[in-house]
């Protein structure tokens, strides 16, 4: 017997009711249409309704591309909520597409170096990462962290996840020593950013570990695996 759908959440029918009252007042191709269709993109994302957001995250795009120009910051900013979608799903080409966009929009803009257009490279370089595109994702990953740092942000949690970015793809170019330092690096921010007990700190000790055990050694790779376990079970 096949499992029954879900209920959709309270938000997903409230922005329903909002768009159709949007449609009817505005019409369908308005800017306010596009925003209602935007938001309605975003909480189905937040319901694991993959496909369906996608398809809100399109016409709104296509409605304010329309009425703002393809070198917008809403229109960037569709382009990104459309990258990190695709990442969810699994969509990773689509998503590389839209990050790429993301960023052709904030060029256009004039924001190419801001820190919207540096969030957009993370993003870029993690779909890169997925498709095992490691030479492509690095200098996208360096140009990210680079803004980062020289805006004196260097230990926020964007910045960790840069650090893990950049230290899968030195791994898997061979270069053991630089990723293990990027490792290092992004666990040393997750303590300070998320505390030293958070999951995400044990998530970057275990990547720390594969990297060691890939790389023949086993004693490193045991000692920050019994690390990671022990935050993982609250033992001290």
């Amino acid at each position: 017997m096949p499992t029954p759908p879900l209920p959709e959440p309270d938000e997903v029918r409230e922005l329903r009711d909002s768009l159709a009252e949007a449609e009817h007042s505005v019409g369908r191709h308005d800017p306010e249409t596009a925003q209602v269709a935007w938001a309605l993109g975003r909480a189905l994302r937040r319901a694991h309704r993959h496909p369906e957001a996608r398809e809100h995250f399109e016409r709104a795009l296509a409605i304010l591309t329309n009425e703002r120009g393809p070198g917008h910051p809403e229109t960037a900013a569709l382009h990104h909520d459309l990258a990190e979608l695709s990442f969810a799903a699994g969509w990773f080409v689509q998503g590389q597409r839209s990050a790429e966009r993301a960023l052709d929009a904030w060029a256009a803009a004039g924001q190419d170096d801001g820190q919207e257009a540096s969030l957009d490279r993370l993003l870029l370089g993690s779909l890169l990462i997925a498709q095992g595109c490691h030479d492509e994702a690095e200098p996208v990953l360096r140009r990210a962290l680079d803004f980062f740092s020289s805006a004196g942000d260097v230990e926020s949690a964007e910045v960790a996840a840069g650090q893990l970015h950049l230290a899968k793809v030195l791994g898997a170019q061979g270069r053991v020593d630089e990723a293990a330092a990027r490792y290092r690096r992004a666990i040393e921010i997750r303590r300070r950013v998320l505390g030293a007990t958070h999951p995400g700190v044990a998530s970057a000790l275990h990547d720390l570990g594969v990297l060691y055990e890939a790389d023949g050694r086993s004693a490193e790779a045991q000692d920050v695996w019994r690390e990671a376990s022990r935050i993982l079970t609250g033992a001290s």
